[in-house]
């Protein structure tokens, strides 16, 4: 379990996120779980709320680069079927490639229904239902958490709220 959630400072892109995410999320139920998730449930709150804030950072990041295109084009920019991404095809190198920039293009050769789900949204409604059925554990995984990143984890919760 350790191996697993050392993973997540390194995942870059949004469907990583989303993914990781969503399964650790569905770990926060009232039921009987095996000693190796109850043992972890510590790591697994501080690598939601890492998560979480990796999630909106990124579509922060999103949501501004779409707004800089929309300015772009409105002021007479490239046309989106003129440009050529960067990418010289005509140069023998191939260091004008780079796959983060790409990976909106390689990400969008998959859909999954999993994509029309909000991953945070979803940890929310989880804790939500948590702390309706199950008050006392609720309180323990949010215990978890120290101050910073139950500082975090809340301004996550109102940004998301907010949009």
């Amino acid at each position: 379990m350790d191996q697993i959630l050392s993973k997540t400072s390194g995942l870059k892109i949004d469907f990583e996120v989303k993914r990781f995410m969503l399964g650790l999320s569905s770990l926060l139920i009232p039921v009987a779980m095996p000693e190796v998730i109850t043992k972890n449930y510590s790591n697994i709150m501080k690598a939601l709320t890492y998560l979480s804030s990796k999630s909106v950072e990124i579509r922060t990041k999103e949501k501004k680069e779409e707004m800089a295109e929309e300015e772009n084009d409105t002021q007479g920019g490239v046309c989106e079927e003129d440009e050529d991404f960067g990418i010289d095809l005509d140069s023998e190198d191939d260091e004008d490639w780079d796959l983060d920039e790409d990976a909106d293009e390689i990400t969008c050769l998959y859909r999954s229904p999993l994509d029309d789900v909000d991953e945070v949204m979803f940890l929310a409604e989880c804790l939500q239902k948590l702390q309706a059925s199950s008050g006392e554990m609720y309180n323990y995984l949010m215990g978890q958490l120290d101050g910073d990143e139950i500082n975090l984890f809340n301004s996550v919760m109102a940004y998301v709220h907010s949009q």
